[in-house]
């Protein structure tokens, strides 16, 4: 009983040990320069709203007091668009796409 008890003792260390518990990543957004941002927007946008980045179109970047927006549509061109602001803070960092 008492090899047992050590050989379980045994494997149960070697398989805690080989689970790992991945590095926890940065919580902190990754700045995006300015000129990539309209075509960091256009990612997000497709991502969230399930449309080929080719078939959205952006403007360029407008700054403000509390960091800078993209806005865009989709389609590019037609009566039935739909609009939406992609927004970065004062570091560059993506903060949030949403349709307006």
């Amino acid at each position: 009983m008492k090899r047992n008890t050590v050989l379980f003792a045994s494997l149960l260390a070697v398989g805690v040990a080989g689970c790992q518990v991945p590095e926890e990543r940065s919580s902190a957004p990754s700045a995006v320069s300015e000129a990539d941002m309209p075509a960091y927007c256009r990612g997000e946008a497709s991502a969230a709203f399930g449309v080929r980045p080719q078939d959205l179109l952006t403007l360029p970047v407008e700054r403000s007091a509390n960091g800078y927006s993209v806005y865009g549509q989709y389609p590019p061109e037609g009566s039935d668009v739909t609009t939406f602001e992609c927004r970065f803070n004062g570091a560059g960092a993506f903060t949030g796409v949403n349709r307006t």
